[in-house]
């Protein structure tokens, strides 16, 4: 038997045996390409180089053993050679994901989860595994959002987070991810409920960026289609729903502006991590938020009362999706005054995923689908929603035409345009003048609360991620090489290219969208009446943190 010494660790091996070998039978790890347990070696990669006596490199798969040998397998200077070799051998942008090109690069940068568990809420997922600890997360949350929820050692993610979903959007190893819903959404489909999904204002100028098309690309079309082969019975449009959000947000802004009914300014409410920001940060503005619901719990909630009279279905029978570009959404329907009017959300990357890995269609060649004629048709107001001012923008619409009495035609409020931190505007409307703000991203909102600024108008937009909902936590990624605000702005310019075709069509406002008025005739009543209220108006909790040495703590609002 020869005696030699591997790493520290004493081996005694028989005679002609390599040092490959030898290494195998203590179970330590040697990169190769080219050499098999079951078979002659080569010596053909060269990935397979160990330090011998200090100072030789050598292919281990045809060195021998020799007696008081002293072999060396891990050292930095071996790592760089085998990775050298490798190369020249096969470079890496030729490999495939196997289970032995994930052990090589393991060996070249070894794979240490952070010694803590993995967190989760109900809108968002870390894997301990997967973190590379670059701290990109917690300096979005802190310096970006202003939340600073995200524990710098552990990574743990407190009770003050608004789940708005930014730190997702600059991990670079997916280690932050949303909270899957895909399972749920699978054994819906396979079961006997009937399935509807509905679709987000800003997701159909980012979904088709998954099937590698240009930021900004429209497909709406392709969305429903691909919902059809899915599986889904019915598919419809939120922008349906943000025209209602319209009708009652607008129409409860002139009962405070007219009737002195609540205090102004009124805060706009369809962002859900806008909302939860309010009720564990600011509770102090709650009377100030309005009551009406966000966009997909408008439809939701008219899919599950109105649809199903008019379609003679039992609403129990009714599981409905929302395909949303933010990780927020998927708390929102968790919240007690909305548990069951939606069933699940995917983000845009989830929906993305379900194409590619259960169902392998072929995204390109999928032929434009309408939606169900019901539920789905909607304004350019509707459709700007998606981007930060859209939604203050939509309201002024709307109250143009309620307040004056004449149609608003081509008119566009551009100042409230643009990827500017806070955007002011005031807008004389049959003779009052309107003081707009409007906040892009929440941390610069906690700013303007604090400064007391917002005393000063009558209608502030916020939304929690920067750009608005194109901006999502749940929205295709892209290489860091592409500067988000041009993605975020080729987003915005699609949208606003949706509105500019709307508004040739004379659908600029809410007021233009036949379905939704007939369904106000038919089925609730006049808006902001006390029917329309018990169905598409919610309120709001003081959730309040304090802050310990441990963290923040509060009452949640899951008991």
């Amino acid at each position: 038997m020869i005696h030699l010494t591997i790493n520290g660790q004493d081996a005694y091996v028989r005679r002609n045996t390599t040092i490959i070998e030898a290494c195998r039978q203590l179970n330590i790890y040697v990169p190769t390409l080219c050499s098999h347990p079951d078979l002659p070696p080569i010596g053909a990669c060269g990935v397979d180089v160990v330090k011998v006596n200090g100072s030789s490199l050598q292919r281990a798969c045809v060195t021998y053993c020799q007696e008081g040998m002293v072999v060396e397998t891990n050292t930095m200077d071996v790592k760089q050679q085998s990775l050298l070799n490798l190369q020249k051998f096969a470079p890496a942008t030729m490999m495939q994901k196997t289970p032995d090109i994930e052990d090589l690069w393991n060996y070249y940068q070894p794979k240490q989860g952070l010694p803590y568990p993995p967190q989760q809420n109900d809108s968002i997922q870390w894997d301990n595994t997967k973190c590379i600890n670059c701290h990109l997360c917690i300096r979005a949350c802190t310096n970006v959002q202003q939340i600073d929820s995200i524990d710098s050692v552990t990574h743990a993610i407190d009770d003050s987070c608004i789940r708005c979903g930014h730190c997702l959007t600059v991990c670079p190893v997916a280690a932050l991810t949303p909270f899957p819903s895909i399972g749920r959404v699978l054994e819906a489909l396979a079961s006997d409920k009937i399935c509807v999904l509905q679709t987000a204002p800003s997701v159909r100028v980012t979904i088709a960026e998954g099937f590698g098309h240009d930021p900004g690309t429209i497909c709406t079309g392709k969305i429903v289609a691909a919902a059809r082969k899915m599986g889904f019975k019915y598919v419809f449009d939120i922008n349906y729903g943000a025209d209602q959000t319209i009708i009652e947000e607008g129409t409860e802004f002139m009962a405070r502006l007219l009737n002195h009914e609540a205090p102004l300014p009124q805060f706009t409410s369809c962002c859900p991590g806008w909302v939860n920001f309010v009720e564990t940060k600011h509770p102090e503005i709650i009377p100030n938020l309005s009551t009406a619901k966000s966009p997909h719990m408008m439809s939701g909630v008219a899919i599950k009362t109105y649809f199903a009279q008019v379609a003679g279905i039992p609403p129990e029978k009714i599981f409905t999706v929302s395909v949303m570009p933010c990780t927020a959404k998927k708390d929102e329907i968790e919240r007690p005054q909305h548990k069951g009017v939606v069933d699940a959300v995917l983000t845009s990357v989830e929906f993305v995923e379900m194409i590619k890995n259960n169902y392998q269609f072929d995204w390109d060649n999928l032929p434009d689908s309408p939606y169900d004629n019901i539920l789905s048709e909607s304004t350019g107001g509707a459709t700007i929603f998606g981007a930060t001012g859209g939604v203050a923008e939509a309201a002024l619409r709307f109250c143009y035409e309620k307040m004056t009495g004449l149609p608003i035609g081509q008119l566009i409020y551009s100042d409230l345009r643009g990827l500017d931190g806070v955007k002011t505007a005031t807008v004389n409307i049959a003779g009052n003048n309107i003081n707009i703000a409007v906040c892009n991203g929440v941390g610069n909102a906690h700013d303007f609360i604090n400064s007391g600024m917002y005393k000063d108008f009558h209608i502030v937009e916020v939304m929690a991620c920067p750009g608005g909902c194109v901006g999502g936590g749940g929205q295709v990624l892209h290489s860091r090489t592409v500067l988000k605000k041009d993605i975020l702005q080729a987003r915005i310019n699609s949208l606003y290219a949706i509105d500019k075709q709307k508004i040739a069509e004379g659908k600029s406002t809410t007021n233009e969208n036949t379905q939704l008025l007939k369904m106000y005739r038919d089925f609730v009543g006049a808006p902001y009446s006390a029917r329309v209220k018990q169905l598409f108006h919610t309120w709001y909790t003081d959730r309040s943190l304090k802050r310990t040495q441990l963290g923040y703590y509060n009452y949640h609002y899951r008991q």
